[in-house]
């Protein structure tokens, strides 16, 4: 079943594990964790998710004495679901996972492109790289309170950023020697 689960439903699947949840209460967590900045999880598709993990039988609507007063339902894990979250927790940390950027396919093709603009090109990516690193550590930073693992998410992303941004000034350096062949 794990095999199955996608990264959205496993992003829900934590939250609910921590407290049940309405779909407004997960998008405020979400919100408030910066969570878009390192997972898939468009506001659009919560109501999409809950509903096929409960088709799943990994999460079901908690009792109304449970769940409170309120009309929203409230969606708790399953038993099943605890076994499955765990499982996929581990092998998430465990194993690595390959990640293709685009930008190894641009390099790819690289004779597709005048090499001058091939280079203005990766320059207007390290220029992107940087705000978007800029943009990142501040966001970091705008979260007050958050579980030590939010920052160490937001550390990971950054710490990318700032490997890509040196790789990218080594290559540069090698493609504008004239080693673009």
């Amino acid at each position: 079943m794990s095999e199955r689960l996608t990264q959205s439903e496993f992003a829900v699947l934590g939250l609910l594990a921590e407290q049940p949840r309405h779909g407004y209460d997960l998008e405020q967590v979400i919100e408030e964790r910066g969570m878009r900045e390192w997972t898939e999880l468009a506001f659009s598709s919560i109501y999409y998710v809950l509903k096929k993990l409960e088709e799943r039988k990994l999460i079901e609507a908690a009792p109304r004495a449970e769940a409170g007063a309120g009309t929203r339902k409230v969606f708790r894990l399953t038993s099943a679901a605890g076994r499955v979250l765990r499982e996929v927790t581990l092998k998430f940390l465990a194993e690595p996972h390959p990640v293709y950027p685009s930008v190894l396919l641009g390099l790819g093709n690289w004779p597709c492109a005048a090499p001058q603009e091939a280079i203005e090109a990766l320059q207007q990516r390290r220029t992107k790289l940087r705000c978007e690193m800029d943009r990142l550590t501040a966001k970091s930073r705008s979260l007050p309170d958050q579980p030590v693992f939010v920052e160490v998410l937001f550390d990971f992303s950054i710490t990318q950023l700032i490997s890509e941004l040196a790789w990218l000034e080594t290559a540069l350096e090698k493609l504008r020697g004239g080693n673009e062949n």
